[in-house]
């Protein structure tokens, strides 16, 4: 088990870089919208929300103390871990990046999930971010946690409780951290239908839809002369040219206006 995490070029488990491609989750909103930790920060708001808390704690010191024989404490300057915290958990994330990308996870999941890479005689070598969705936390009857871990093969491993590092917000069941996203995707989805709508008026000319309405039969050239007509009237950048309608052609407004 020790051989397979350990990486040496390239990281086994999948570092969640790409957070749009968490096995594809996604949440159903009441506005008609499917809501994904890939889709949610393309609305402003939650873009600009994760982007402050992301930043301002991955800029924050982080730092391993011992407690003195004589009370107080000092930093622990020699400790292995002191190094990791110092100057990043692995040789590809630096230690900002990697709390950075904790705070990411935690806002878009609810929980972070490191895989503790140690020697054989149990010293911390780095910490390898895994993809939240690919961890699933199990509670035995005896209350033995372990971590069910989907690997980019497909498979999946069991790994015990001491071989990872979980970070979770506040749970329901002690296990899981709530995922913000998916407690919130009802508002979410509210935001990103009228985003869409709003886009999807402009887009055609900031005006309202409406059906051309006539008393006489069109013949399949008349038809497709229409059609044609029509396309030049999309877009903002027409919004203003002049319809021409003939043969008793009328246009109605069906809807309401933004």
């Amino acid at each position: 088990m020790f051989n397979l995490f350990r990486r040496k070029s390239t990281p086994v488990i999948d570092s969640s870089a790409k957070l749009a491609e968490l096995l594809g989750a996604w949440y159903d909103a009441d506005a008609g919208v499917q809501i994904t930790p890939g889709n949610a920060p393309e609305i402003s708001a939650v873009f600009s929300c994760i982007k402050v808390l992301t930043e301002s704690i991955g800029m924050l010191p982080l730092n391993l103390f011992k407690e003195l024989p004589g009370g107080g404490s000092e930093k622990a300057s020699g400790h292995p871990l002191q190094a990791l915290l110092k100057h990043g958990p692995n040789d590809y994330l630096t230690d900002q990046e990697y709390k950075e990308l904790i705070v990411a996870h935690l806002c878009l999941r609810g929980n972070h999930y490191s895989y503790i890479n140690r020697t054989a005689s149990g010293r911390v070598l780095e910490l390898l971010p895994m993809a939240p969705d690919a961890v699933t936390p199990k509670l035995s009857d005896n209350y033995e946690l372990t971590y069910d871990v989907q690997f980019k093969s497909g498979s999946v491993r069991t790994l015990p409780a001491e071989e990872v590092l979980h970070i979770r917000l506040w749970s329901l069941d002690g296990l899981t951290g709530l995922n913000p996203i998916q407690y919130n995707r009802h508002c979410l989805g509210l935001a990103k239908a009228t985003e869409k709508h709003g886009s999807t008026l402009f887009a055609h000319g900031a005006k309202p839809s409406g059906v051309l309405s006539t008393d006489h039969a069109l013949t399949d050239k008349q038809y497709e002369r229409l059609k044609q007509e029509m396309e030049l009237h999309r877009g903002v950048a027409n919004q203003n040219r002049e319809m021409i309608l003939d043969g008793g052609l009328k246009w109605l407004q069906v809807s309401m206006t933004a």
